[in-house]
């Protein structure tokens, strides 16, 4: 009761994005392979190979239909804001409308869903999702816009409900979020994705394995070496010529080719 709930692993990584395309879309056979390469399935591989991804954030792996386990936070925290585009084109019919019935369950499938499949009620909650992360991950955000973000997170968690599809513990922590952005601002300033970048990062210190205090003083040594490069590179005079700025701009280049993800993806809004 008295933890702070961390927004990337409760909402991205184990969480409510998890769930949704795990459980809901994938493991309940909502893209359906009838019809060839006209069919739901296709249609999802396609639109998602197709995307043109910005160089510096993390790429989701190609054929996401067929290979379904995203194993990072920030790889769901990508495919959220375009699920109802790649959905829609999914499941669109004949006059570009998300169909009221429910897709064919395959004859060999190893487990029969209990829950409605119905693409117009699944395709609701998605946006409800959409909106309500939308808005409570704002880097800037009032109570009156958290007020509304929680509400769409409370009509997706009833929606779900609704639909008889099982809920987990974190859909039941994500209703509590009013509570932490009024005590300590928008979560942006508090989720992990900065400090699980941090851990790969030292994930990378090459050591020798040496026990005795040995290990751990390459990390810190690593560390403070990394964080003193950062200070002098912040510290360059304003008369800096031609070629430190070069020398400058090629170390970004190598550490945003190096290190695509979360972290990279913060820092480019700036």
């Amino acid at each position: 009761s008295k933890t702070v709930l961390d927004f990337m692993h409760n909402i991205f990584h184990v969480g409510l994005i998890c769930h949704f395309f795990t459980t809901v879309i994938f493991k309940s056979y909502m893209l359906s392979s009838v019809r060839g390469i006209n069919s739901p399935k296709q249609r999802f591989e396609t639109i998602i190979n197709a995307i043109r991804w910005p160089s510096h954030i993390t790429r989701p792996p190609k054929n996401l239909g067929k290979n379904q386990s995203l194993k990072k936070a920030d790889e769901w925290r990508h495919i959220l804001p375009i699920a109802p585009i790649i959905l829609w084109w999914a499941w669109k019919d004949d006059n570009n409308d998300i169909p009221l019935g429910e897709p064919m369950i395959p004859p060999n499938a190893k487990s029969v869903p209990d829950h409605s499949r119905n693409y117009h009620g699944i395709y609701s909650t998605i946006l409800k999702l959409c909106a309500g992360v939308r808005i409570l991950a704002l880097r800037t955000i009032s109570m009156a816009q958290a007020h509304i973000g929680q509400d769409f997170i409370l009509q997706y968690c009833r929606d779900l409900k609704k639909l008889r599809i099982h809920t987990t513990i974190n859909h039941h922590l994500a209703r509590h979020y009013l509570k932490f952005i009024k005590l300590f601002g928008p979560v942006y300033g508090w989720w992990l994705f900065a400090f699980e970048r941090f851990n790969g990062m030292l994930e990378k210190v090459k050591h020798n394995g040496h026990d005795g205090g040995r290990m751990e003083l390459t990390l810190m040594r690593s560390w403070v070496m990394t964080h003193l490069i950062f200070e002098y590179l912040l510290a360059l005079p304003e008369d800096d010529n031609n070629l430190e700025k070069g020398y400058i701009d090629m170390i970004i280049r190598t550490e945003a080719r190096e290190n695509r993800g979360g972290m990279m993806s913060d820092l480019a809004v700036y």
